[in-house]
């Protein structure tokens, strides 16, 4: 949405299917308009980034 790509675009972008970016778009969508009626925190996170629970659980479970 933010770049204004077609889903085919966005598909090959992503190299996903059509299909696979309409679903993510709709469950996306759902989320943050779910957020946003029901006054939840939105926590947006990099699909390559790890997010800060992910850090403490590896930082967690490393042994010396």
């Amino acid at each position: 949405d933010h770049e204004k790509l077609s889903q085919i675009e966005a598909a090959d972008r992503m190299n996903i299917s059509r299909g696979t970016v309409q679903r993510l778009l709709e469950s996306g969508r759902f989320k943050i308009i779910d957020a946003i009626l029901n006054n939840k925190a939105i926590r947006i996170c990099n699909k390559w980034e790890k997010s800060p629970d992910e850090e403490v659980k590896n930082e967690d479970s490393h042994t010396n």
